[in-house]
């Protein structure tokens, strides 16, 4: 095959799986703002995150998955420290919290 065919068949097909990851993205992130308009504001990940403060978390939101320590928490924002460098994330994006181990080095709270 010369250079030309392999261009004009390899190149739509990239194309498409770059166009359907867009969509992924863009229907995770509208299926979590249903979600928010359906409980009315409120939030569930707010009481958990209640529960993990001052504690070393994993937190996956619809697009990033972030690591720290809960130090903060105000008006559906939570505040993540790790390495002295704070993370701020919308209570309305995050999908799971889970407990995690960091090494006592590692912790830094105000």
């Amino acid at each position: 095959m010369n250079p030309a065919s392999m261009v004009a068949i390899w190149l739509p097909i990239i194309m498409m799986l770059i166009v359907t990851a867009r969509k992924k993205k863009h229907i995770r992130q509208r299926t979590a703002a249903r979600i928010h308009k359906k409980r009315k504001g409120e939030s569930i990940m707010e009481a958990v995150a209640q529960k993990y403060m001052g504690k070393g978390v994993i937190v996956t939101t619809v697009s990033e998955t972030h690591t720290g320590i809960l130090t903060r928490h105000y008006d559906g924002w939570i505040t993540l420290t790790y390495k002295g460098k704070d993370t701020e994330i919308n209570c309305d994006y995050i999908v799971k919290i889970q407990p995690h181990n960091l090494p006592r080095e590692k912790h830094v709270i105000d």
